[in-house]
């Protein structure tokens, strides 16, 4: 997979899809599972990192932010999963109504 990431042919669909839409996303897998996302941040503008509260670990997002940096590419932010919805501090929203209410 790293091999086709990193060819001419990815780089060429990867403007055509730039061409086309005006917003193109793409998901890879975990860094720590394969190196797809260091492969394709060449090919993207921004780089949003989703990150498990209490699962992803410490080392591992500082390795991340190294890689990147290594890259020369910095996130435009972060999403953190596995929050405990009960819990305030996660989130400036609060719920209210019915939906809230569950």
């Amino acid at each position: 997979p790293s091999e086709l990431l990193e060819s001419e042919r990815m780089r060429h669909l990867m403007e055509d899809l730039q061409d086309r839409f005006s917003v193109v996303v793409i998901d890879s897998p975990a860094l720590g599972v394969v190196s797809d996302a260091l492969a394709l941040a060449p090919y993207v503008s921004e780089i949003l990192v989703i990150g498990g509260v209490r699962r992803t670990t410490y080392e591992g997002a500082r390795n991340f932010i190294k890689q990147l940096s290594l890259l020369r590419r910095k996130p435009a932010g972060i999403v953190a999963t596995f929050t405990d919805p009960d819990r305030k501090r996660y989130s400036y929203y609060q719920r209210t109504g019915v939906a809230a209410r569950r």
